[in-house]
């Protein structure tokens, strides 16, 4: 078997099936493939995700995994596929006894005590690949090739606060722009790291209370923060989310380079947003792209004492009302506007990296299957131009994970690339790389490559281009 089997977990969804933790690191270089990998595919793809090393001391929320990367380099129509373990001080502790010690979601009365596991995400800036941390964690920096945990990188001791997730590559300045949250003020930081590997700005941001952002925008010469009302409160228990439905969704634009004082408020309908497609400016605007949540705290009509219980109803929930969605901020006016582009329900959005911050057309989401759990049954894509799109659905018994796009070293358009992705399965310890020509994913993949050995579902990945590693 190549599943982690704990025991005293078998009721928990998130440590079975798809969810299920691998067991092994290893490097495959051997690979049954279906139709051909592209020539000019040159690069590496990486995907971050949760998988707990050690059976967890409590009760195990998915979000809770220790970070694992799956990289598969691309070069001269060949494939190395490898796994490791993020090497965050919290493994490394824990491997030192042999045993999971350090809380997870469901074991804290304060969540600025959980375990940093680095497991949301991953970037590749500055020849260097990062695993991040939806609560804000010092940033894990690795080798983008062999994924070898470099350690902490604190950008020549420029770095003094944690980073969150989703920071953004800039391609126009070769930055990389980031936000930062915390238990305590400020609540919400706002920084810009330079191609000299130090902190070129950094300003805190006065928020009304603590919140909980998951991502940000940027354009050419602003970024986006979010002020979205979700937010911690006070129970018998701890401290738990709570979404206040009488509040606006806020989000400020300041200049790249800009503090506080150069921040614009927008007020808009209250709504959590926990993916950004992307951002531009267009003239004296600001428009944004995003998989908008009506509600990330759903009633639950079921919800029982058990928390484990309420977990599974909650992640299935949640992002059951993610549209596209699209906003308009008039840096002139003051005022925004706001407008669903398509009711079905997909998350996850990818695009072209090379046009992020600029106008583009394309993007590619998970589509979200009709379950009580998180899993992604296909893919769609957007033409936003076009007003076009075509979905692909995933034979059973195979689920999704987010995907990638690869452009063409002599792309002539947006789309002319490749879309990368992993497909689980639910039962069997294989798994498949698929890819797709990016202008036509509803066509046969271009290839098909069974991947002997269990990727578990996982959150974010990125490509990275040769010149970028």
């Amino acid at each position: 078997m190549d599943r982690f089997t704990f025991a005293g977990h078998d009721d928990n969804p998130f440590l079975q099936g798809p969810y299920a933790p691998t067991v092994t690191e290893r490097v495959i270089t051997d690979f049954k493939i279906f139709g051909q990998i592209p020539d000019d595919l040159a690069g590496v793809y990486l995907r971050n995700g949760p998988n707990p090393k050690y059976n967890p001391a409590g009760t195990y929320h998915w979000f809770d995994g220790d970070g694992m990367v799956h990289g598969f380099y691309f070069q001269n129509g060949k494939l190395t596929y490898r796994n490791r373990w993020i090497k965050t001080q919290g493994l490394i502790q824990e491997e030192g006894q042999g045993k999971s010690t350090l809380p997870g979601v469901f074991s804290l009365v304060n969540p600025a005590e959980t375990k940093d596991t680095a497991n949301t995400d991953i970037i590749v800036f500055n020849k260097r690949a990062y695993g991040l941390w939806y609560r804000s964690g010092m940033p894990y920096a690795l080798d983008p090739i062999t994924l070898e945990t470099l350690g902490i990188d604190s950008f020549s001791d420029t770095l003094q606060s944690p980073i969150s997730a989703h920071a953004k590559v800039d391609p126009v300045h070769n930055e990389l722009r980031v936000f930062s949250v915390s238990m305590k003020q400020p609540y919400l930081s706002y920084g810009v790291i330079n191609e000299e590997h130090k902190v070129r700005h950094w300003t805190p941001i006065e928020l009304p209370g603590l919140r909980l952002p998951h991502d940000m925008a940027i354009t050419t010469n602003y970024s986006i923060v979010m002020d979205l009302p979700l937010y911690y409160v006070h129970s018998p228990k701890g401290l738990r989310s709570y979404f206040d439905h009488t509040l606006p969704a806020r989000f400020g634009i300041l200049p790249r380079l800009g503090n506080e004082q150069h921040i614009q408020w927008f007020e808009a309908e209250p709504c959590y947003i926990y993916h950004v497609i992307n951002a531009w400016e267009r003239e004296h605007k600001i428009e944004m792209l995003v998989c908008r949540v009506t509600d990330p705290v759903p009633p639950l009509k079921d919800k029982a004492h058990d928390p484990l219980l309420n977990m599974v109803n909650f992640l299935g929930k949640t992002l059951k009302t993610a549209q596209y969605y699209y906003y308009c901020f008039d840096l002139k006016s003051g005022t925004a506007e706001e407008q669903p582009l398509d009711s079905r329900n997909s998350e996850f959005p990818v695009i072209n990296q090379r046009y992020m911050g600029q106008p583009s057309r394309y993007s590619y989401h998970v589509l979200l299957d009709e379950v009580d759990l998180p899993l992604f049954s296909g893919l769609i894509k957007y033409d936003y131009l076009g007003k076009h799109t075509e979905a692909v659905t995933w034979p059973k018994p195979y689920v999704g994970n987010e995907p990638v796009f690869a452009p063409k070293a002599k792309a002539s358009s947006e789309d002319d690339g490749y879309i990368l992705t992993i497909l689980t399965s639910c039962h069997q310890d294989q798994s498949r790389l698929l890819i797709l020509d990016a202008k036509h994913i509803t066509a046969p993949p271009l290839a098909t490559i069974d991947i002997p050995a269990h990727i578990p579902i996982g959150f974010h990945g990125c490509w990275a281009e040769m010149s970028q590693i």
